[in-house]
């Protein structure tokens, strides 16, 4: 649900559905995607420091996630 309001440009709906998938689904990949897409949506928004901590805790949790070194080169981006 998250990537349909992304691809909408609905970045507030998207960020809410991404924050909510990520917390009640902690143990799945479900998570590790929805927090991903949650820092790229923060991205859009121009909200660096809800990014930055959404990709830390991505890298935290899900430390051999598929988006590691995405996540890396957005934080590294995003300084």
């Amino acid at each position: 649900m998250g990537r349909f309001y992304y691809k909408k440009s609905s970045y507030p709906a998207a960020a809410s559905r991404f924050k909510q998938i990520a917390k009640d689904y902690p143990d799945t990949k479900f998570s590790q995607d929805a927090l991903y897409y949650l820092s790229v949506t923060y991205i859009k928004l121009k909200d660096i420091d809800s990014a930055r901590q959404s990709l830390q805790e991505l890298l935290k949790r899900y430390p051999d996630t598929k988006y590691k070194g995405d996540a890396k080169r957005l934080l590294a981006k995003y300084k």
